[in-house]
């Protein structure tokens, strides 16, 4: 069963509220070879390509902005 993926505002606010307890973290992809990752409360965004280009093989899930 697919799932759909969290995008934009949605996506932001899953990151903020996603609770890290001690020695767990937080993993979101998306997409290409982009990733967040949250642990201790910081926020790392990873290779965010967030440009749209014929060359990605998903569409980027948020504005740079």
């Amino acid at each position: 069963m697919a799932e759909t993926a969290l995008c934009g505002a949605a996506l932001m606010e899953d990151v903020r509220q996603a609770p890290v307890q001690p020695g767990r973290g937080h993993f979101w992809w998306l997409g290409q070879h982009s990733f967040i990752v949250k642990l201790a409360g910081k926020v790392l965004y990873i290779d965010p390509y967030l440009s749209p280009s014929p060359a990605r093989q998903t569409p980027p899930l948020f504005q740079p902005e």
